[in-house]
């Protein structure tokens, strides 16, 4: 398989959402688990600097995860929700965000909808993010979204190769 099927991608979709999207070496089914492994969670997401703690995954539909993430100058950042649908290639979740990430902006719900399809040379991720409203789109692509994004599955591809 091609080590790097195709780059990080991140785009703004219709007026409060951010569509993702990246290639993988890896099987999907690996990808998949990548994402509500409470052991495998801890190795990828988020940045190195990051002291990331998985509180709860639960991952059926109706059930519940936290995820909290602390930086070293002492903000810390919560995600918290529940999974709305799981497939063998889908993960739907609706999330708030308790963070210091999003510059001032409340805790606002987030949909959050990561798809995977096989392709020649690996598997295509989807991540598509909708948020309440513009601005707190726009105030987390104007802080560290896609750069943190970017690093986090750039890690992770570089986990499931090993």
């Amino acid at each position: 398989m091609d080590p790097d099927p195709s780059p990080f991608h991140l785009a703004k979709t219709g007026d409060r959402s951010v569509t993702v999207t990246m290639g993988f070496a890896s099987p999907g089914q690996r990808l998949l688990r990548a994402h509500i492994d409470p052991d495998i969670l801890p190795r990828w997401l988020g940045t190195p600097d990051l002291s990331l703690s998985v509180g709860h995954v639960d991952p059926r539909p109706g059930g519940r995860f936290d995820i909290e993430a602390r930086f070293p100058e002492g903000p810390r950042s919560v995600a918290s929700g529940q999974f709305v649908d799981l497939a063998e290639t889908r993960i739907r979740l609706e999330a708030r965000l308790d963070t210091g990430i999003f510059a001032g902006i409340a805790p606002r719900p987030v949909q959050i909808t990561l798809e995977i399809e096989a392709e020649a040379h690996g598997t295509r991720l989807t991540l598509s993010l909708r948020f309440a409203d513009r601005t707190t789109r726009d105030a987390a692509l104007n802080g560290s979204l896609a750069a943190t994004l970017d690093r986090a599955y750039s890690r992770l591809d570089a986990l499931l190769q090993d």
